[in-house]
């Protein structure tokens, strides 16, 4: 295991003190969490509803980010409540207490209010005894709440901050698809399983997919899913905690531990600004001599998860269809704004090819042989053959698809899965073009994938 050395300590001590709410903020969220439970509870009362409100998350163990933190109260019904009853219920209690609702969806309807100046989610589920009850995913939540409401203390509170803004500054933070990294609950056990901030830092350079990491109260049980990571879930050891983890992350993180040890910097814990030089983005790109085509669409209406899970989902046949066609995808990437953008790039090394194509035809002498010359002999897309190489017959065939361009826009219209069908695409393929678009959330996504640099590794 690495050493720490002064000067990360001295960093490390700094980004707590910046870390730690001031003391007029905690007794703002703690006072509008104990009047925003109360409202709640009056609501459900007024509507006949018999329920438990038990407020969950980092606002009540202080564990939340200055300038950052919601309000998350759990409505916890009786277990013969219909599930259709369970979204309706929150999302009226919510609009009757806060006087304003979002409706929101995870494995059923919440919704999202503001309260004195904060957000309000309210999440309803089932009161069941014990995490082998749950009905609903969300069940487990109180239970995890309690869990880690017995084991951090007000030091611990500060580790799992620090941990999070690490974390958050990398992009690593959020179990979310848009991110596949770290979730609030994982970063908190992380702390409680290596007792502080700096035993993460220290021992994750050297974890080794998979890597399983346990508390000893719930050692691992078996028959977990592969993944880079395995953190049985205390509260329910057959699952893993960390499953949302992906194999870019998890390195990513060990990655950036290794270099904050190297060479310490409190923008670790600020967050690094992404470079918006876009003449750079033009030379490194006239460098590589390589040719991008963008699909941007307008008018996404779908939840963020949704839009996410299906762009990555239309990445991955763009990718593999002009890779098979011939094209050379250097990579790819997608990005979503919750604004309602989304977008599909590719940089491709080969973009145009010829039109005659050599296939691999069978045995000489072989069953597939007589069929093999039947059918390209006197076929209109033939260009040459067929004729023997070795052992095997071959003949030169007309592509489809000549350009990279023409086969990306077919897929994309083709392909385009349900939460995209609705928006207004547009494909781009001049770079001076692209690195004007008017979206400038959607230029630093471009610039970052073009200059591919990890920006912990330049700490300003």
């Amino acid at each position: 295991m690495p050493s720490i050395s002064e000067e990360a300590v001295q960093v490390i001590e700094e980004a707590r003190e910046l870390l730690t709410p001031s003391p007029a903020e905690r007794e703002r969220v703690a006072s509008a969490l104990r009047r925003a439970v109360e409202r709640l509870s009056d609501a459900l009362s007024d509507m006949g509803v018999e329920a438990i409100v038990e407020p969950v998350g980092s606002a009540t163990r202080g564990t939340w980010l200055p300038g950052s933190v919601d309000l998350d109260l759990f409505i916890l019904l009786p277990p013969e409540t219909p599930g259709e009853r369970l979204g309706c219920i929150a999302i009226e209690a919510a609009s009757r207490a806060f006087g304003n609702c979002e409706v929101r969806y995870s494995s059923h309807p919440y919704a999202r209010s503001r309260f004195e100046g904060l957000w309000v989610e309210v999440v309803p589920a089932y009161l069941v005894g014990s995490p082998s009850e749950i009905i609903s995913p969300v069940d487990r939540t109180p239970f995890h709440s309690r869990f880690l409401s017995e084991k951090i203390d007000e030091e611990l509170a500060g580790d799992v901050r620090l941990l999070k803004a690490f974390m958050k500054s990398l992009g690593v933070y959020g179990a979310e698809i848009a991110v596949e990294g770290f979730s609030g609950y994982l970063c908190e056990l992380l702390v409680i399983r290596y007792s502080g901030f700096v035993g993460v830092l220290l021992d994750a350079p050297g974890w080794r997919e998979p890597q399983t990491l346990y508390l000893p109260e719930a050692p691992p049980v078996g028959g977990y899913q592969p993944a880079p990571l395995i953190f049985p879930d205390p509260v329910d050891p057959r699952r893993n905690a960390a499953a949302a983890v992906g194999r870019t992350q998890f390195h990513r993180f060990r990655a950036a531990c290794s270099q904050f040890l190297r060479r310490p910097s409190v923008q670790f814990f600020r967050g690094f600004v992404a470079s918006v030089d876009r003449d750079r983005a033009r030379r490194v790109v006239e460098e590589r001599g390589t040719r991008f085509i963008l699909a941007v669409f307008s008018g996404v209406s779908f939840p963020p998860d949704v839009a996410w899970g299906q762009l990555k989902s239309l990445r991955a046949r763009v990718e593999r269809e002009l890779r098979e066609t011939g094209f050379g995808v250097l990579d790819s990437s997608v990005w979503y704004s919750d604004r309602g953008y989304g977008a599909l790039v590719v940089e491709l090394t080969i973009s145009e090819l010829p039109p005659a194509e050599k296939r691999r035809g069978p045995p000489v002498g072989s069953p597939g042989e007589a069929p093999f010359l039947e059918k390209h002999l006197s076929a209109r897309d033939t260009l040459g053959g067929p004729f023997i190489q070795g052992d095997r017959w071959f003949v030169l065939k007309r592509r489809r698809w000549t350009s990279a361009i023409d086969l990306f826009k077919h897929i994309v219209e083709v392909a385009r899965p349900s939460s995209l069908r609705g928006a207004r695409v547009s494909v781009y393929t001049d770079l001076g073009e692209i690195l004007s678009l008017r979206e400038e959330d959607l230029v630093r996504f471009l610039l970052s994938f073009i200059l591919r640099r990890e920006p912990f590794l330049e700490p300003s």
